[in-house]
C-alpha cells in the first residue's frame, strides 16, 4: 500500500469501516511511514476536537490518547481477523478430510 492509498483510507480506518483484509497492510504502512502516521494523527486530532465541540464537553483534549486507542483497536481487529481466518482454514481442512474419508469408505464398501 502506498501513501496515496493510505491517506484515502484514513477516515474509514478511524471510524472502523476499513475492511479487515485491508487493515493489516494499512497498519504496516502507517507504522513504517512517518508522513502517513503524522497525517493520521492530524486527522484524529481534528476529529477529536470537533467531536468535543459538538458534545459541548469540557473533557481533556487528548488526541495522542485517541491515536493510541485507535491503533490498539486496529491491532485487536487484526488479531480477531487472523484468528477467524485460521478457524475457517481448520474447519475447511477438517471438512475435506471427512469428505475424503466418506469417499474412501463408500469405495471400500462397494457403494460407489
Amino acid at each position: 500500500m502506498d501513501c496515496r492509498e493510505t491517506c484515502a483510507k484514513l477516515e474509514d480506518f478511524f471510524h472502523d469501516r476499513l475492511p479487515a483484509d485491508e487493515l493489516e497492510p494499512f497498519m504496516e504502512h502507517i507504522q513504517s511511514c512517518p508522513a502517513c502516521e503524522e497525517e493520521l494523527k492530524v486527522y484524529i486530532s481534528i476529529d477529536v476536537g470537533l467531536e468535543q465541540l459538538d458534545d459541548d464537553s469540557s473533557g481533556v483534549y487528548d488526541p495522542e490518547g485517541a491515536y493510541q486507542d485507535c491503533m490498539a483497536n486496529a491491532g485487536n481487529r487484526i488479531d480477531w481477523y487472523l484468528a477467524w481466518k485460521s478457524f475457517l482454514y481448520a474447519m475447511t481442512t477438517i471438512a475435506f478430510w471427512f469428505a475424503a474419508l466418506a469417499l474412501v469408505l463408500q469405495v471400500k464398501t462397494g457403494i460407489f
